[in-house]
């Protein structure tokens, strides 16, 4: 069990999250950049029209609610929902010198998207993979431990005391329990990464999925 447990924890770490951060937050510095540039504008005098143009265009950061604490996802579609209105103002954007800083970002977005996907792909193949290994070896343990219990209760009946009995029988029954009749409604994690479990279907404690030991006896 612990074997398995190891291999789950291991399953939830993927080298691409560095990359990821790293990514997220270069796309949030030149967001962040191109916004204060703007709002420099904004303290010009009411008589440079620059000022008004740029109060315009700060009203698509306002109206699409963006901020750089938002899901990876959540920013993502963000960003792109913004990036079709902002694309039709390249030469405004361009003469206030924020057109090459707003292509920055969305370039940087483009990576995150397409590493969000690959660490979701690995990590569903990690599960599938190492953990399910992990679990074959649990469930073997569990049935050669049901073979000898079985062997010394009708060869030996009384070489064990019957407390040790029970606890043995009790070691069998939290295995059962453990990675059987357990439901679980699924969740998400901050950053979007996890996968919704559908209602119903059988989990082990840690998240995993459950494994019937007896079958295949």
């Amino acid at each position: 069990i612990a074997a398995e447990d190891a291999a789950y924890k291991q399953s939830l770490k993927n080298f691409r999250t560095d990359r990821l951060q790293a990514e997220d937050g270069l796309r949030d510095a030149y967001m962040k950049a191109a916004r204060m540039i703007l709002d420099g504008y904004t303290l010009l005098p009411d008589t440079d029209a620059r000022r008004q143009k740029c109060v315009e265009l700060l009203q698509v950061w306002k109206d699409y609610r963006f901020s750089p604490s938002d899901s990876y996802t959540g920013e993502s579609v963000k960003i792109d929902n913004m990036w079709q209105v902002l694309s039709q103002k390249e030469e405004l954007l361009t003469q206030l010198g924020v057109w090459d800083i707003l292509q920055k970002a969305v370039e940087h977005n483009e990576s995150v998207k397409a590493i969000f996907q690959l660490r979701n792909q690995e990590n569903a193949e990690i599960v599938a993979g190492a953990l399910k290994a992990a679990r074959l070896v649990t469930d073997q343990a569990y049935r050669d431990l049901l073979d000898v219990l079985d062997a010394l209760k009708i060869l030996t009946p009384n070489a064990l005391h019957p407390t040790v009995w029970s606890q043995l029988d009790e070691l069998v029954d939290y295995y059962k329990q453990y990675y059987l009749g357990r439901k679980s409604s699924g969740s998400k994690k901050k950053d979007d990464g996890g996968e919704d479990v559908p209602e119903g279907e059988d989990v082990a404690p840690d998240g995993g999925e459950a494994v019937n030991p007896d079958e295949g006896e």
